[in-house]
């Protein structure tokens, strides 16, 4: 998906502003979710200034429109913030290093289509696996 393409999809009742488009540059530019102060660095890094609360307030309007989703990782305590894409994205995420390892496939689909058959329509799902990716791994054994 191409930048311009991200912003001349916006939907209609959401106003096209700087900080959006600078938001959706650095979520689309991310191979991964986001927080939203991993955002305000990205930004930083690229010369922009923009407050952690504008960043707060912009990615929880464009979570209502759709346009991005929200996902809490618990362990954490924090939120991560991700571009909505034509194929959704699921993630295993590293406990300790806080790594994101992308899920290829939906698990979801077998139970989705189940649940279809049942008269039961999903407009959306989450997904979050935890555990530790291999370098976490090896270093807790080690420290056993």
């Amino acid at each position: 998906m191409q930048k311009s393409t991200v912003w001349e999809n916006l939907p209609s009742n959401l106003k096209k502003t700087k900080q959006r488009q600078m938001i959706l540059s650095a979520l689309q530019d991310s191979p991964r979710p986001l927080s939203a102060p991993e955002i305000l660095e990205a930004l930083h890094k690229k010369g922009e200034t923009c407050w952690l609360s504008t960043i707060y307030r912009n990615l929880e309007t464009m979570v209502k429109t759709g346009l991005v989703s929200k996902s809490v990782l618990i362990e954490k305590n924090q939120i991560y913030f991700d571009l909505v894409r034509v194929e959704h994205n699921h993630y295993a995420v590293c406990s300790q290093c806080h790594t994101f390892l992308p899920i290829e496939d939906c698990p979801m689909e077998p139970f989705i289509q189940a649940l279809k058959k049942k008269n039961f329509h999903v407009n959306s799902h989450s997904l979050e696996v935890f555990g530790l990716c291999e370098a976490c791994y090896r270093q807790s054994e080690e420290n056993k």
